[in-house]
Parts: structure tokens; sequence; C-alpha cells
């Protein structure tokens, strides 16, 4: 829990025939994290599966559609059916040969169009030369137009004689064609198939004068064209939205599939090969291990082998955090800071205890917990999956968070006196009052928190360097806590009264403080050198900074109470005044919540990040991530 799980490293050597059945059993448990093997003299590199240049084609094929269609592909609300590949093969091609046909012709007709309606098309008649006896020799034809593919290969096959000349105009495929007058069916049926818009007669005689063969006039009218284009569009949108009406749930299906299927194709890229067998490198879970081992065997009748890779000197696995399920969700404030290394302990769970009591001491309001708490959990009764699940989730226990304080301040909406109710409500500390209090139960906050952080800096040192490393680094941080509670007590005098006398019980007698304080910074200067001792005023601005849970906090409190104030006033008052009251009561507390919101909630992740993560967490680590698993925020 307070420990990435342990890791093992394994290999697996596989004949080449029984490498199939290998990947998808490893797919399928999801357990092992490939490492990408570097070619050597002994092996080479894998290649992928021979069928991964279709389905890589396919899964592209499939994005292009779902693209097209408006369909989001990272929506996973939806039943997975078992798709046969050949089935998906076929659908998918069908529509998108049938997009892109579609596509293409929209495209054809608005590049033309346009050249048409500009006469841009005039530039690519300069120069132009053909052979002179061709171009005036009466049994010969001439066509000159816009297509929309590349029909020179067909135009020749029809005759030896045919010629064919394609230039680009801004997009638009421009094609003049010499050819006999025997071929002119073919040629014409040719070009209709490859939807011709002929240039006109007449303005291609103004363009080649010098040019005397007969000119086909196959104009096509700018209005007609435009009413193609139009009927073609309206044609692709109905077809798009019947796609996703119809289609969507087995685009979803396909595109999951092919992608799962690509990936195992794609998988030998990591292996090592020979001739005859690959070999398989990888992380998995040390209490994972024996359940793959069984399974693999099992699957190929004991034909692999299977073993523990021992490690080489400081070799590290990559992470994976071992969380209680309340916990979880935490997990993604830390990859939103760094994933902690191997050896380190994990933070997520004291986050989980301190980050809600953070955001509560700031915001501590009963009538904001229980109004937040409802919000948060109505959106995570929509949003149930992904990154926004795992906010609301830490977003609802900070309500909580919020609640608790609420009744330890003994405030509803910023009053510790309900009006109209008559009802006074019980505090141990009232933040309208006790403000020198509040600070100090702040800065006392911070010198455990802060402590505890160094405690655990202790522990990560110790484990992966050494007692000697751990005792140079963070004894000597220890040892300097005393000296600044005294002067949080004695010089700044932030901490007073009872506060003061519980934080005296930590301050020896000056003799021996004074002693201890010099210890300690020599450790911290044989740990550290002298960048050790340019940050030791770091550790009393740290703790000082915990001040910023009284300072948020009574921010939203004295704004409250402003808004009940007028509030108050403007009932008083009567008539309209009542509506303009409520109004304000409404529209006050509503931007006060979301003023109480972000700045808990900011201040709360600065205080871990930087103050509490500072002392023990170096963070850098390589998040686990299982072959047959996507990559994903959770």
């Amino acid at each position: 829990m307070f420990k990435p799980q342990k890791m093992v490293k394994v290999g697996i050597v596989a004949p080449n025939n029984l490498l199939n059945k290998v990947i998808d059993t490893l797919y399928s448990l999801k357990a092992i994290q490939i490492e990408e093997y570097e070619k050597s003299e002994d092996f080479d590199i894998g290649h992928p599966l021979k069928r991964g240049e279709e389905l890589s084609e396919l899964v592209i094929k499939t994005k292009s559609i779902a693209s097209n269609a408006d369909i989001n592909l990272s929506n996973k609300e939806f039943q997975r059916e078992k798709l046969q590949e050949e089935n998906i093969r076929n659908e998918i091609n069908n529509i998108y040969d049938e997009l892109k046909n579609s596509i293409e012709t929209i495209d054809f007709y608005k590049k033309s169009l346009l050249a048409i309606k500009q006469k841009s098309y005039h530039v690519a008649f300069e120069g132009l030369k053909f052979d002179s006896a061709r171009s005036n020799d009466e049994n010969s034809l001439f066509f000159c137009g816009f297509v929309k593919r590349d029909i020179e290969k067909t135009v020749r096959a029809t005759s030896e004689t045919s010629f064919i000349l394609t230039k680009d105009v801004d997009g638009a495929r421009l094609v003049f064609i010499l050819a006999p007058k025997a071929k002119k069916a073919e040629i014409t049926a040719i070009l209709k198939e490859n939807n011709f818009l002929g240039i006109e007669k007449d303005e291609i005689r103004k363009l080649m004068p010098s040019v005397k063969t007969q000119f086909v006039d196959m104009h096509t009218r700018t209005e007609g064209l435009n009413r193609e284009l139009v009927k073609e569009e309206k044609t692709l949108k109905t077809r798009l939205s019947q796609i996703k009406k119809e289609s969507e749930q087995f685009i979803l299906n396909a595109n999951e599939i092919l992608e799962e299927e690509h990936e195992k194709c794609e998988a030998p890229l990591k292996f090592a090969a020979s001739k005859n067998t690959h070999v398989i490198s990888g992380w998995v879970p040390e209490k994972r291990f024996e359940k793959v081992k069984e399974t693999l065997e099992e699957v190929t009748e004991n034909k692999i082998f299977v073993n523990l890779i021992p490690l080489k000197e400081k070799e590290l696995g990559p992470v994976l955090l071992n969380n209680p399920r309340p916990a979880k969700s935490f997990q993604f404030l830390i990859d939103l800071f760094a994933m902690p290394q191997y050896f380190e302990v994990d933070p997520t769970i004291l986050m989980f205890l301190t980050f809600p009591l953070f955001f509560g001491f700031m915001l501590g309001d009963i009538g904001y917990g229980f109004l937040t708490f409802i919000i948060f959990a109505l959106l995570r009764m929509k949003f149930n999956k992904g990154a926004v699940s795992q906010i609301l989730n830490i977003l609802m226990l900070s309500s909580v968070g919020t609640i608790i304080f609420g009744f330890i301040f003994g405030e509803f909406f910023g009053e510790e006196f309900i009006p109209y109710l008559h009802i006074e409500l019980p505090h141990l500390l009232s933040r309208a009052h006790q403000i020198n209090e509040l600070l100090a139960v702040a800065i006392i906050i911070g010198i455990l928190h802060v402590l505890f952080g160094l405690i655990l800096g202790f522990i990560n040192t110790y484990h992966h360097h050494g007692l000697k490393h751990a005792v140079y680094e963070k004894v000597g941080w220890i040892l300097l806590i005393p000296l600044v509670n005294w002067i949080l007590v004695y010089f700044f005098k932030v901490v007073e009264g009872v506060y003061a006398t519980i934080l005296n019980y930590t301050i020896p007698p000056i003799p021996i403080l004074i002693a201890i304080s010099i210890i300690g910074v020599v450790l911290i200067f044989m740990g550290e050198g002298a960048l050790g001792i340019i940050e030791l005023p770091s550790l009393l601005s740290n703790i000082l900074s915990y001040a910023r849970l009284m300072a948020v906090g009574l921010a939203s409190v004295q704004l409250a109470l402003i808004i009940n104030e007028n509030v108050g006033i403007m009932f008083n008052q009567g008539g309209v005044m009542i509506i303009f009251g409520i109004l304000l009561l409404i529209i006050g507390h509503l931007i006060n919540i979301i003023l109480g919101l972000f700045g808990p909630f900011i201040h709360s992740l600065r205080l871990h990040y930087v103050e509490f993560f500072k002392r023990f967490y170096t963070g850098g680590g390589k998040k686990f991530i299982p072959f047959g698993e996507k990559q994903k925020l959770n």
C-alpha cells in the first residue's frame, strides 16, 4: 500500500510456430510489460506478423470513417460484440470506398468549378506544343477538361496513337487528349466514368489556335456543376448521418478489435528473434508471475520456457501502484506530478488522508459542503469513467472534509447563528473571532506535515542508499525542527496561548537547542554540501506557507458574512428588495462556492507538491503499462 508492487523480470523463449498463441495469451493476461530488444550479433529483431500491414490499413480506414461520421472512438459506453475479422474487413472497406469516392467527387467539383469560374486554367495552355501532323489530322479528335482520377494509362490502352497530357491547376487535374476518331466512344466513356468536366470548345480554340483538329464539345455548364456539387454534398451528409445512427456500434467495436489485433501483430518488433525461436523479456508483478507461467505452459503444452531473469545492479522495474479502492482516485494527482520511483514510498494514501482535510480546513462550511457534495455526486453519476470521474471522487471526499470542518467551525453558509431559525451552531474554533488561534493551528499542521515528510525521506534514503546517507540527508533537517518551533513561538510569535504551550514541549533548553541545531547544520552540509546550507531558510518558509490554510478560509468566511449582511439589510427593507436580496443570496454564495473550490484545491495541491513532497519524494518512475492495456489517463 505504501510501496509500489514488487516487480520481477521474466524471459520467455517460444518456438516460431507457437508465437501467435503466446502473443494472444500475453495480451489477454495483461500482466507483462515487454522490454524492447536491441539488435545484437546473437539475435535479430522480430518481424511483424503477416497480417500487420493489412490491419494497419484497416485501422486507418476505420478512424477516417469515424472522423467523417463524427463518431467518438474514445466512447467506451458500448456493449462489446465479438465480430469476425472477415466481416469487419469487408464492411469497413465498403464504407470507406463509398465515402472516399463521394469526398473525392465533392473535392473534384469544388476545385474544377473554381478553376472554370476564375479561368485559372489559362496558364496551363501556355507553351503547349503537340506534334503538328497529329494536331492537324482530320482523323483525330481533341478532348480538354478536368477529370477526377488519373486516366493516363486507361487512355493510352485504347490506342497506341492516343496522346494524353495532364496538368495540375490549383489541385484540379486538367487533361489534354488527342485520339483517333474511331476511339471517340471509348474515350468518351472513360471520361464520363471519371466525371469529366469539359472546357467550352470556343474557349479552347482561342487558347489553342494552332491546333486544327476537331475539338470535342463535352462542355459542362457551371450552373449544372453547382447543382451536382450541392446534390453530392447533401448525399454525403445524409450518408454520414446514417452511418452514425446505424453503424456507430459496429465502428466502435471494429476499431477496438482492429487496434488490439494490430498491436498483437506489431509485438514481435520488441522481441529477439533467431531462425526458429523468439525471445520475450519484460516485467511482471511478482504476485502474478506463477499465474503467467502456468497459463503460458498450459496453452503451449509445455513447449516454451519461462524463467526469472536476475536483475543487474541498480536495475529498477516499472512502477505499479497498489492502493485500496477509496484511495485510487488520488493516483490521478500523483500522475500529474510524477510517478514514484520503484524504491520510494507511494504518497497516494497520504494524499487520500490529508488532501480532503486541508481542503475542508480552508472551505469549512456545513452548507457549502453538503451542497457541493450533492452537485459532485450527481455529476459522478454521469461521468463514471476517466480523469473526470477521478477528479469528482476527489472533490466528493473534499466536500466531506468541508462538512467535518464546518461542524468544527460551527458555520452554515458563513453564519454561526442561523437567522429566523434561532439556532446557534456549536463550534470548537471560530474562524470569525479566533483568527490567531486559527493561524496557530495551521502552523502546527505545517510542522507535523513537514516533519512527517522528513521521516518518510529518511525511510526512502535508508532503503535506497543506506543508513549513512539517510542520516546525512534527513536527520539534519529533523534536528532543526525544534529551532524552527522556537522561532515561531518566541521570535515571530505567530503561535501563542495553549498552542505555544504545546510547542514548548518540543523545544529543549537553549544550550541543548543550540547544540542540536549546530549538529543538524553540520549533517546537512555533509549530506548536501553548500546547496543544503543555502536551502536552510526553506524549512521555516515551508512551514509558514501552511498559514494559507487559515488565510484562504478566512477570506471565504468573510465574503460569506458580507453577502449575508447585505441580504439581511435588503430583507429588512421589504418589498421588491426581498427579491433582490434572494438573488444576491444565491449569486453571492454561488460565486463564493466557486472561488472556494478553486482556491482550496490549488493550495492543497501546492502544500503537498511543494512543501511536503520535496522532503521525501523525487519521482521519475516509469509507469507499468502491460502488453494488452492501452495507455490512458486514469
